[in-house]
């Protein structure tokens, strides 16, 4: 054999193992996120106070996460506790959001994006008082929750036999959050 049929050769080998190696199906396609493991991150982070204007205390606690894949978002249900200036007795209800994610990479992150206040409920307050925080709280959603992170990735997890995989898309189904990959 001349020293251009073995580089031939090689050639045909080299390109017929990148092809097995494209089309394997042992390579991960997906990356799946129980609804236990959303609810398990989101658990250590709670509860949060917050303190606004040195006119209203707030603290939310007890996230309740659930899948809603018919819009491929998820929602998460806060209990609210809310103490205002010149009130000694807090007041309770809940608050319900829903929100997109996408995956952030420069994070390593699944974050929220387009986070919608879809219900607050406070008892003990006027109906317009309510309505008023419901506004506000629409607002503060927004501007706090917009790409805060449910899920972070550690470096090794998108990795698989030295290959990267690359987060192409993220899919909220009844058993969790599933993010597609490619190498």
């Amino acid at each position: 054999m001349t020293m251009k049929m073995y580089k031939f050769v090689f050639a045909l080998v080299l390109a017929g193992l990148l092809a097995a190696c494209s089309s394997n199906p042992f390579v991960p396609t997906k990356v799946t996120f129980t609804k236990s493991q959303l609810q398990a991150v989101l658990d250590k982070k709670f509860p949060v106070e917050k303190h606004y204007m040195q006119m209203l205390d707030l603290t939310v606690s007890n996230p309740v996460v659930s899948l809603r894949p018919e819009s491929n978002r998820i929602a998460i249900r806060f209990d609210v506790e809310l103490t205002m200036v010149g009130s000694r007795q807090p007041v309770y209800g809940q608050m319900v959001f829903a929100s997109a994610l996408v995956y952030d990479a420069k994070r390593l992150a699944i974050v929220l994006k387009d986070p919608v206040l879809e219900k607050q409920e406070i008892v003990g307050i006027s109906s317009t008082t309510n309505q008023l925080l419901s506004e506000a709280s629409a607002v503060l959603i927004k501007e706090n929750l917009e790409g805060r992170s449910v899920h972070n990735c550690k470096p090794g997890d998108l990795v698989f036999l030295d290959m990267p995989l690359k987060p192409r898309n993220i899919e909220v189904t009844q058993d969790g959050v599933v993010m597609y990959v490619v190498r």
